[in-house]
């Protein structure tokens, strides 16, 4: 847990036991300082509902933040690219070992945490296409998002198909496309 400035700490609790007022009346000094020192007297632990309470009043801190100094503040949480896998930003250069489109698919996906769909559950239109040999323009990419360049590759015919609960990528081709559509 953050350690908090003592002066905010003795300045929220008396926010929070209802000592502290903006309006200022003539008499209103005394009693502010009595319930001040009554405050300060009594041991006072932050908890989750005093963090809450300081940020509304500190515009700085948010609940999805601590503050690690006096003047330091530093979110919490999983950022984008932790919560959102395919979204990461990438730049790669496919080696030249790699010469299919399926081949750089799962080359692109090693490190995401995804695979490609088993075999059977691409269509044959699928399976075909992910057999070409990669274009040489393909093989400099980025940088871009990891679901931008898995659509590169198989653009305009095919539709990026994302399971998550599965965390497998696929293909499905595009309905002007299908046989016999025209």
């Amino acid at each position: 847990m953050p350690k908090i400035p003592a002066a905010l700490t003795l300045f929220i609790a008396a926010i929070l036991t209802g000592c502290a007022s903006t309006v200022k009346k003539p008499d209103d000094n005394k009693a502010k300082q009595a319930c001040i020192s009554e405050v300060a007297n009594k041991p006072t632990a932050v908890t989750h509902d005093t963090a809450t309470q300081i940020a509304s009043i500190n515009p700085r801190h948010n609940a999805n933040s601590v503050q690690t100094r006096r003047y330091s503040v530093i979110k919490t949480g999983p950022t984008q690219d932790q919560s959102q896998l395919l979204d990461v930003m990438i730049t790669v250069t496919i080696p030249n070992n790699i010469h299919t489109i399926r081949e750089t698919v799962k080359y692109l996906l090693k490190r995401s945490g995804y695979r490609m769909a088993p075999e059977p559950v691409q269509e044959q239109e699928v399976s075909q296409f992910l057999s070409k040999q990669l274009p040489s323009i393909h093989r400099k990419i980025g940088p871009m998002k990891l679901i931008d360049a898995l659509n590169m590759l198989t653009s305009p015919a095919f539709i990026l198909v994302d399971n998550p609960v599965k965390r497998e990528i696929g293909y499905r081709l595009k309905s002007k496309y299908q046989p016999g559509v025209s």
